[in-house]
C-alpha cells in the first residue's frame, strides 16, 4: 500500500484504472488518511461487489470483475456521492461528509486491510466531476488499458474533451 497526506475535502473525484487480483471482505482498495473514507470490497454471491464509505457504507457495485482491469469513479461530495464502474450508469449515494484528508492505495486508511490490487492510474481531483466529465475520463482511462493512449499523454485526454 502507498500513503499520503494532503488536503482533500469534499467533494473530490477518484478514478481507478487496476483490478481486484483477489479479494476478501473489507479490503480496502483506496481510501483517506484522517477519517475513515473508502472503497472496498464486500462479498455479494461469487463475486465481490465495491462499496464507498465517509459516514455510511453504501453501493455494492458488482460490475468490477475479479482479475479483469477496470476503471472505478467516485465521488465523495455527501448525499450527492457516486459510485461507477467503467461507463455504466453508476448510483448517486449518500456517503457521508467525512474528508480524505489525503489518499491511501491498497488499503483503507488505518492500513489494516490491504488488498491485492494492481493499479495502472489513480487520478484525484478536488471537486465533483460532471457527467460528461466522467465519461471523458473514463474513457481516456480506458484507452490507457488497451494501449490507444499513453498514460500521463494529457494531449489525448484535452483532444477527448475538445481542447487542442
Amino acid at each position: 500500500w502507498m500513503q499520503a497526506s494532503f488536503t482533500l475535502n469534499q467533494p473530490a473525484t477518484i478514478y481507478f484504472l487496476g483490478r481486484q487480483v483477489t479479494w476478501t471482505d473489507s479490503d480496502g482498495l483506496f481510501g483517506g488518511v484522517a477519517a475513515l473514507v473508502l472503497c472496498r470490497q464486500r462479498p455479494t454471491g461469487a463475486s465481490p461487489a465495491i462499496s464507498i464509505y465517509a459516514g455510511s457504507e453504501v453501493g455494492d457495485d458488482s460490475n468490477f470483475t475479479l482479475n479483469t482491469y477496470g476503471v472505478l469513479t467516485v465521488i465523495y461530495n455527501g448525499a450527492s456521492s457516486f459510485l461507477g464502474v467503467n461507463n455504466n450508469v453508476g448510483a448517486t449515494l449518500n456517503a457521508g461528509a467525512n474528508v480524505m484528508g489525503g489518499m491511501t492505495l491498497g488499503a483503507n486508511q488505518d492500513t489494516t486491510a490491504s488488498s491485492n490490487i494492481q493499479v495502472k492510474e489513480a487520478l484525484i481531483y478536488s471537486a465533483a466531476h460532471t457527467t460528461a466529465q466522467i465519461t471523458s475520463v473514463v474513457t481516456y482511462l480506458q484507452e490507457v488499458q488497451a494501449g490507444g493512449a499513453k498514460r500521463g499523454n494529457w494531449k489525448t485526454y484535452r483532444q477527448m474533451r475538445g481542447r487542442r
